[in-house]
């Protein structure tokens, strides 16, 4: 059972640089351990009873990325 309503698709972004203790690993794919912010959204994500894709993107792609879905957010 869900707590929340969650939107699908549900992607959630990370920076793709080590930022110990924070995302770990380099490129697209997280590393295990992953970090702390990947277990805190993991286990948000199991009590709200969600799925999500975890990206790791450049810097750059993420603002971009958080820009538009704003900019939409607004329009609507």
């Amino acid at each position: 059972q869900t707590v929340a309503s969650c939107p699908q698709p549900l992607r959630i972004g990370f920076l793709d640089l080590p930022t110990p203790p924070q995302p770990m690993g380099q490129g697209r794919a997280i590393s295990d351990p992953s970090g702390w912010q990947v277990l805190a959204v993991n286990e948000a994500l199991q009590w709200l009873g969600c799925r999500a894709e975890l990206l790791r993107l450049p810097s750059r792609r993420l603002t971009t990325i958080i820009s538009d879905a704003l900019a939409a957010r607004q329009s609507d």
